[in-house]
């Protein structure tokens, strides 16, 4: 009875993977090569199916099969040209001007937008990846990406329409292909931080202005409760205490009374540890402007260029 009902389950097993291999379903093939099916299995006609079997010499390759199909079901969002190589995955956020930038940029977004200029690298220098509509492989996006190492498609002509603020993407820059959400053939495996210890992974801020709040963005990995503060001539608001589990971005409110580039620690403390990072603040004067004509004149001028006044 064993043996009967052993020999009707290599039957069904047979079944299923010559239709799998019929359909082209990896995943299926997969499953029941697992399971120990002959890789050589024949149809009720005793026949091989040439194009179908999964021989010792094509085993070799299914790894890389496996994943090009997988890739193949992945759902592309966008489309350009690879400008600076690399993979990255994060949260998209979408800034047709420089003020969306200002205002939704956080260290490890993937920025998205028409093209940049110089007045965009202090945002460009939190992204994980930067897709813009226009623009070649001679482009200022492409060549900053390339500067800062950052994974960089340019060209899509439609990214800052189809990709939405707050999603997650996977950029694979490579090829020139965004995907949504996690490709894990891609990226690997979602791991488990190794350790629960506290550490500051980054720190990030776009610039300061003499007197204004800023923003400093503080990644940081470790579990449970954290804390953090700034020690230096900056004044700063207290985030509060924050609960971590993995890797998160903190944001710290940070103002200068003081132009120049400025020491700051920045000190991490939980109850699994403690860490510090000494980063420079570079804080500038807000450009004034002239009150006869509105033109924008640097602080400490005493002429304005463009009609000649007097500036107090």
């Amino acid at each position: 009875m064993l043996t009967s009902n052993a020999h009707n389950s290599d039957d069904e097993y047979r079944e299923e993977f010559l239709v799998a291999t019929r359909e082209g379903d990896v995943q299926k093939v997969e499953e029941l090569l697992s399971k120990g099916v002959d890789p050589n299995v024949k149809d009720e006609n005793g026949h091989a199916r040439p194009e179908t079997v999964w021989s010792s010499s094509k085993a070799e390759t299914k790894p890389a099969e496996v994943k090009a199909a997988r890739l193949a079901v992945a759902k592309v969002i966008v489309k350009g040209l690879p400008a600076s190589p690399g993979v990255a995955y994060g949260k998209a956020k979408v800034c047709p001007t420089l003020e969306d930038a200002k205002r939704l940029m956080r260290m490890g977004d993937i920025l998205v937008t028409k093209m940049t200029d110089p007045d965009w690298v202090p945002y460009m220098r939190l992204a994980s990846a930067i897709v813009t509509d226009e623009g070649g492989i001679t482009a200022h996006a492409a060549i900053v990406s390339r500067e800062l190492g950052i994974p960089c498609i340019v060209e899509t002509r439609v990214a800052t329409m189809v990709m939405k603020t707050g999603e997650y993407y996977t950029v694979d820059a490579r090829a020139g292909i965004v995907y949504e959400g996690y490709v894990e053939d891609l990226l690997g495996r979602k791991e488990e931080p190794a350790s629960a210890s506290l550490s500051i992974l980054g720190v990030e801020c776009p610039g300061l202005c003499v007197g204004e709040w800023g923003r400093l963005h503080v990644r940081l990995r470790g579990s449970g409760t954290a804390s953090l503060s700034l020690e230096g001539d900056v004044e700063w608001l207290d985030p509060g205490r924050v609960m971590l589990s993995g890797e998160a971005v903190i944001e710290v409110r940070v103002r200068s009374k003081t132009s120049g580039e400025l020491p700051v620690r920045v000190v991490a403390k939980s109850p699994s540890g403690e860490d510090s990072r000494i980063v420079w603040l570079k804080a500038e004067e807000r450009a004034g402007k002239c009150p006869v004509c509105g033109a924008p004149v640097e602080p400490g001028a005493k002429y304005c260029w463009n009609c000649g006044a007097k500036l107090s």
